[in-house]
């Protein structure tokens, strides 16, 4: 998905190439593969929602399809794709499972509320099934028909409570559907594409406590992330045990 705000500025012929770039693309899809042609690729163009394009508009169009979560910033594997779907297969194509390839483990204070985001168990090992794992989307997660809830795309709401964390509020959806998700086995290593260094939204989300801002905001909306297991351990370590 393309944000109009993207194009805005480019020549109208630049425009008009992009327009048509699904149909070239589809061509050429067509002819690398042509013993099993590609189907349904497509470039559309969508609302600038930010980080929120790789997902809220194809749930608008497509609620009762399968999604799949990408950046247009990192590059993935061959298998990448295939990885995610093997991975939904291993779960009997639950559709209250969430695939992922990358994922952090909530921890949580005494009391069974998260603690600051920064001291997560980050990029846990898999294979592990859990409601308290997080999700970063960008590295390619296998969405469900259903697997989200209903106020997914409710537009004006998470522009307000969480504006710059699709994550956070893509994991508030899950537990709000009662879903859970499963960190498969294989990790996808982050490779950005030459010339995207911008990581601006990071540092806010990360450094500075941008997600934990909006963490706040969201338990405030929908109601706390208690800790369903105070034994459960990633990578090996209890989340009690860890600093």
């Amino acid at each position: 998905w393309l944000a109009e705000d993207d194009i805005a500025d480019l020549p109208d012929d630049v425009i008009a190439l992009i327009k048509a770039a699904s149909k070239k693309a589809q061509k050429i899809l067509n002819i690398q593969n042509e013993d099993k042609p590609a189907h349904g690729f497509e470039l559309r163009i969508c609302e600038d929602l930010k980080s929120y394009k790789k997902i809220i508009p194809a749930l608008e169009e497509f609620p009762d399809a399968v999604l799949v979560t990408a950046d247009d910033d990192l590059l993935y594997s061959r298998q990448w794709l295939s990885q995610l779907v093997k991975g939904w297969k291993q779960k009997n194509c639950d559709c209250k499972t969430i695939i992922c390839f990358r994922a952090h483990g909530i921890k949580f204070d005494k009391y069974g509320f998260p603690i600051p985001y920064k001291k997560w168990a980050w990029a846990i090992s898999g294979p592990i099934t859990s409601k308290n794992i997080f999700v970063t989307s960008g590295a390619g997660a296998l969405y469900p028909p259903g697997s989200l809830a209903k106020e997914t795309t409710d537009q004006p709401l998470f522009r307000q409570i969480a504006p710059h964390a699709d994550d956070v509020w893509l994991h508030a959806m899950v537990r709000l559907q009662n879903s859970t998700t499963y960190k498969i086995e294989q990790d996808h290593m982050i490779l950005m594409w030459p010339g995207s260094t911008d990581k601006q939204l990071s540092t806010d989300n990360v450094n500075n406590g941008g997600n934990d801002k909006q963490i706040a905001a969201v338990i405030n909306k929908f109601g706390p992330w208690f800790s369903e297991c105070e034994s459960e351990t990633f990578d090996g370590v209890a989340l009690s045990e860890m600093d």
